[in-house]
């Protein structure tokens, strides 16, 4: 019964994913990182069910093309869960880009824990 109570309990901690770009950037390239951190929060989480203690971040590189993702890459990653990347990779294939001008971008998102995450 205890090994259950302790395993509700690691799947109740907050998660966050915050987005870290480049000092300058427009207005609305802060607000897409902003709006698309729920997106890694998500990969996040599956990849935290398979290890616990995963923290760290991801550095994402895409390019923007006609307000769409054209190609996606985790250029760094520190957390070194592949599944969460690869994650990573899709979901900003499908983000929709709205007035965001061509281009290539990198963006890293930090990924907390529990604790960690309200730092």
């Amino acid at each position: 019964m205890t090994h259950l109570r302790l395993l509700a309990l690691a799947l109740l901690l907050p998660l966050s994913a915050s987005a870290d770009v480049p000092e300058g950037s427009s207005l609305e390239i802060r607000q897409a990182a902003r709006a698309f951190a729920s997106d890694m929060v998500k990969c996040f989480g599956k990849a935290h069910k398979k290890q616990p203690e995963a923290r760290g971040s991801v550095t994402m590189t895409f390019d923007i093309f006609e307000q769409y993702a054209t190609h996606t890459e985790a250029t760094a990653d520190t957390v070194g869960i592949r599944s969460l990347s690869r994650c990573m990779e899709r979901r900003t294939q499908k983000w929709f880009y709205q007035d965001v001008a061509d281009g290539t971008y990198t963006w890293r998102f930090d990924f907390r824990v529990g604790t960690d995450a309200n730092e």
